[in-house]
């Protein structure tokens, strides 16, 4: 079964691999400020992964002068432990100092891990998370993708009923332990936003580098599989036209 969505425009950016990961950084920060500057309230979601040292350059590229006070930051997915443990992408985040010094500027940063029992975690940011996103005018969706076509939290599943039940939900938030029959990915327990934030967002910017992204890339351009095979295809849900930032041709 293929995807079925509608037909999607997709904004291609490919530049050398020693320059992507700066223009995907100065594209974020012209969304950022632009939306600042009119005092717009700002959610950005922010995934882990080859997209972190962007998100570095960013902040650089945001002016000095620009406030951050109606910017809200946190994470579009996020491997389960306890807080604080080095796999997570928060702290791989506070590694960079990117946590701390969007905190300093004045973001408001949204953590993931906010209980040590995934149900009660998933409880708490279903209501903080979808009020963040109603209270936005700007909802920016910045998101990864794997060699296997994987974002945000969503992994390619056998069957397309089981991908609908895992990440289709009207829930802002969900929580999963992957099959491994499904997916080799090693962080097996898993805390992401369902296919909602898709349809929520304002703007969505794709980063996928490397040689080994190329097939995925390929193939999402194509639109050809089933999304349950290739979950990056669900952003043909988006009523906004994502931007892909890579260096392949």
């Amino acid at each position: 079964m293929k995807n079925n969505l509608r037909p999607i425009q997709l904004e291609l950016h490919t530049h050398p691999t020693s320059e992507v990961s700066l223009q995907h950084a100065r594209h974020l920060a012209a969304i950022i400020s632009a939306a600042l500057w009119e005092n717009q309230p700002t959610f950005l979601l922010m995934s882990g992964g080859s997209i972190l040292e962007s998100y570095k350059q960013m902040l650089n590229l945001l002016p000095p002068e620009l406030s951050l006070s109606n910017l809200t930051a946190g994470l579009i997915d996020e491997r389960w432990g306890h807080k604080g443990h080095t796999d997570s992408n928060q702290h791989q985040l506070e590694s960079l100092r990117v946590w701390s010094e969007l905190k300093a500027r004045g973001t408001k940063m949204m953590e993931m891990l906010v209980s040590d029992q995934p149900q009660a975690a998933v409880k708490q940011l279903n209501q903080s998370y979808a009020l963040i996103a109603a209270q936005s005018q700007r909802v920016i969706l910045s998101l990864g993708m794997g060699e296997d076509g994987h974002t945000a939290g969503w992994l390619p599943t056998r069957e397309l009923e089981t991908f609908t039940q895992l990440y289709d939900k009207p829930e802002f938030v969900t929580y999963f332990e992957v099959d491994p029959l499904d997916s080799n990915n090693p962080f097996r327990h898993r805390i992401t936003t369902t296919l909602k934030s898709i349809e929520l967002a304002t703007e969505i910017v794709l980063f996928a580098v490397g040689a080994n992204k190329k097939a995925a890339i390929t193939a999402f351009q194509a639109n050809d599989q089933p999304v349950n095979q290739l979950p990056v295809l669900a952003l043909y849900r988006a009523q906004v036209k994502p931007v892909l930032f890579t260096d392949q041709d």
